[in-house]
């Protein structure tokens, strides 16, 4: 906490002045007679007055402050080096995956990346034509790396991290520049040369799973009891350790980069020392690179250091000091090694409609993440977001032609306007072995490999339930729709359940809209409200009309504040409209999730990975909770506040079953 006071004439109390004060409330507690209001956690996650430390303030005097072990941060030192889980997923040819921990993930929790480096994540044996081999999984931290270590047999933990003969480093991030966010996965399989590739999530070769009990999964004895068969061979042809884990910047490297004074254990080592510690070009003659083929002695010796090697002196030190060493494995530089280089291209109904936005985000970021898996650079993914200003079906389809015809993407994933028109697009990608798929509207009768988007069929079901169950059980409705098969898929979701429960859909429903982005639209309903002024419920199966200029919405709301009005989508305009209760519900869907799985499914296609027809993104449902109180007396709620009085009934799909069983 901190306040800025004036320390001039009285009247001066309370405006802003120079001196900071920080408030006693941010003191930790030390067991003192003067115990402040915080503590301070040890690694172990445990209240430790130990951490609270006595220093002094040039103000106040003496304070008490967290003193934080190495590679911790924050003002309680709860921020961990590396935090999340990681899970084990087995092939053994059925199609159906064995999983270690999918529910009970493993935990990093005891890597700090200072006393604890690395930490071993299990052994795993295959079979070949000359018997039983093993590959073991090691998981190493040091002050400017995180990696991940595939070893042939069985390590010691103080060996198990190094670039050895026999061992790989197949996935390497940096840690000192920013907090990373690690998503993708370790892949070994039955082949004795291999040591393994990092793949994106999505790559994962499971069509089911079946998990297996913790007790077994932490014994390596009895997890090869899985996939040992009745011959004593190992039937186990893939493994996957899956990663999802945030690895905090290290302030120790900052410490060592910052530092002006250098003690005798930290001084740069001498050129001398520096030629003594390098790796003999025996030491990796044989260790494999990312193209699983080994390095000769002279290709090791002729090894120069890239981005992803430590360069300073520091650097090189800490690398020498956690038994950490970084090959280049012969590849000169990122740019130059990318062995596989995607070009996927989303195209939205419309580049100008707002739902579109985040999916031209969740596209990009995660293309950018997927380019990361290896900094090795096996793979560079980019996203290419194009589509037509209007919802043009023709246009839209030029414009994937195009990109077909000149050879430019590797894949296409698009939200259909028009099946028929589509379909076309599909067939001509089709011929011309690109992988197409569809995002957000579908086309289920074309040759389209998948469909990444919400179950459609469920959103319209969830605006009737929610009419139902929060509002009234029988009434007047109609319904605001766009003929684009997604939202025609919702308009009879919708009308199959309240043409059911005592609800009439009026003359003149529903009101089709044919841009799909909303313009026009408020008129018409006002002129059915005209027409048909016993109007109960007005039901949205797209969210653009809430989002129109000129306050064409919010006025139509003070028209007919008795109107029930509920819409698909939750896009933060609409939040704020719902919050100023200017429509009564929303039916929200993840356009961001939407982007980042149709990148993973089409580098999955790319690579001949078998992919679920049915990708399907998480929906939330957002009712007004108090939705008798008129909407004047929301007028200044704060935009957004999806977690105030305005905004309380936050469900999943899931969490609503039960509804429709009582339904």
């Amino acid at each position: 906490f901190r306040a800025w006071l004036a320390d001039a004439a009285e009247d001066n109390i309370g405006k802003l002045g120079e001196i900071e004060y920080e408030m006693a409330c941010a003191d930790c507690d030390n067991g003192s007679s003067s115990d402040g209001l915080s503590y301070c956690v040890n690694p172990y996650g445990s209240q430790d007055k130990s951490l609270c430390q006595s220093l002094q303030h040039e103000i106040h005097g003496n304070v008490n402050r967290c003193s934080c072990p190495a590679g911790f941060s924050g003002p309680q030192c709860q921020i961990r080096p590396i935090e999340g889980t990681t899970s084990l997923h087995l092939d053994h040819s059925t199609g159906t995956c064995s999983t270690c921990h999918e529910d009970n993930h493993w935990r990093v929790w005891n890597m700090d990346g200072v006393a604890v480096t690395c930490i071993d994540k299990g052994t795993l044996l295959f079979e070949d034509s000359n018997g039983t081999f093993s590959r073991q999984f090691g998981l190493h931290l040091n002050a400017s790396h995180f990696s991940v270590f595939v070893s042939s047999s069985q390590e010691p933990l103080d060996t198990l991290c190094l670039a050895k003969e026999g061992t790989a480093e197949v996935y390497s991030v940096r840690r000192d520049k920013t907090d990373v966010a690690v998503s993708v996965a370790i892949h070994i399989d039955d082949r004795r040369d291999f040591f393994g590739e990092a793949v994106g999530p999505m790559e994962i070769g499971c069509i089911a799973s079946s998990g297996i009990d913790h007790e077994t999964c932490t014994s390596e004895t009895n997890l090869a009891k899985v996939y040992f068969a009745s011959d004593m061979k190992s039937s186990l042809k893939n493994a996957w350790l899956l990663l999802d884990l945030k690895v905090t910047i290290s302030e120790r490297f900052h410490e060592s980069q910052k530092s002006e004074s250098v003690s005798k254990e930290t001084l740069p080592l001498s050129a001398s020392q520096e030629e003594k510690d390098k790796p003999q070009p025996n030491e990796a003659s044989t260790a494999p690179s990312l193209n699983n083929t080994s390095l000769t002695s002279d290709e090791s010796s002729s090894i120069q250091p890239t981005d992803a090697i430590p360069t300073t002196s520091q650097e090189k030190e800490h690398s020498v000091q956690d038994h950490s060493i970084f090959f280049d494995h012969g590849l000169s530089n990122t740019a130059s090694a990318a062995s596989h280089e995607y070009t996927f291209a989303v195209i939205p109904k419309s580049t100008a409609i707002e739902f579109f936005r985040p999916v031209k985000n969740g596209c990009e970021e995660r293309a950018e993440t997927l380019s990361r898996v290896s900094v090795r650079g096996s793979v560079v993914v980019k996203c290419l977001f194009v589509g037509p200003a209007e919802a043009d079906a023709q246009d839209q389809s030029k414009i994937a032609m195009d990109l077909i015809n000149s050879g430019s993407v590797d894949g296409i994933s698009m939200s259909v306007i028009d099946e028929a028109v589509a379909a076309e697009v599909i067939d001509r990608a089709v011929a011309a072995n690109i992988p197409i798929i569809t995002f957000d509207s579908d086309a289920p009768s074309s040759k389209r490999a998948a469909y990444v988007g919400t179950d459609n069929e469920g959103l319209g079901e969830e605006l009737a339930i929610l009419i139902l169950s929060r509002f009234a059980t029988e009434g007047n409705y109609a319904i605001v729709s766009a003929p684009s098969p997604n939202l025609v898929i919702r308009e009879t979701a919708v009308r199959n359940i309240l043409d059911q429960n005592n609800w009439n859909e009026v003359s003149g429903s529903p009101i089709l809209v044919s841009d799909g982005q909303g313009q026009g639209v408020v008129g018409m309903m006002r002129d059915l409200m005209t027409r048909q002024p016993n109007i109960d419920a007005m039901i949205l199966t797209f969210g653009s009309p809430l989002l129109v200029g000129d306050g064409q919405w919010e006025s139509f709301a003070q028209q007919y504040p008795e109107l029930i009005t509920l819409s698909a989508d939750s896009m933060p305009g609409q939040i704020d409209q719902l919050n100023r209760g200017y429509v009564n519900g929303l039916v929200g869907q993840q356009p961001a999730e939407m982007g980042s799985k149709s990148m993973d499914t089409l580098l999955a296609l790319s690579r001949g990975v078998a992919v679920e027809e049915f990708i399907m993104t998480s929906m939330v449902v957002i009712g007004r909770v108090n939705e008798g109180t008129p909407y004047t007396q929301w007028s200044s709620a704060p935009t957004g506040t999806m977690g105030s009085a305005k905004c309380l009934l936050l469900m999943t799909l899931a969490s609503l079953a039960f509804l429709s069983v009582l339904l």
